[in-house]
């Protein structure tokens, strides 16, 4: 269950926040890039959570191929998909 909770917190913080990263001063609004750039951070923040609850419950961290993590981001981009929705269509 927290591993679901993490993926959505995380998918949807690049739409959240108006400021690049969530903490460097806002200067012009984020582009496509950065959004996109932020989200390939979360992935990673969460890839490494993943692995780290891993590691807490079994004690070690077994190997995965690509599709694992094709898979794995393609959900976390439909975790994100109301962050999306939200920031785009919504809060206009």
């Amino acid at each position: 269950m927290a591993v679901i909770i993490a993926a959505a917190v995380l998918a949807n913080l690049s739409f959240i926040s108006s400021r690049p990263f969530g903490v460097l001063p806002r200067r012009t609004l984020k582009s496509a890039w950065l959004h996109v750039s932020e989200l390939g951070a979360a992935y990673l923040v969460f890839l490494y959570f993943c692995l780290w609850m891993e590691r807490a419950e079994h004690g070690v961290a077994y190997s995965q191929g690509w599709e694992f993590y094709a898979a794995s981001l393609c959900v976390f981009l439909v975790f994100g998909f109301p962050g999306f929705v939200f920031r785009f269509f919504v809060s206009r």
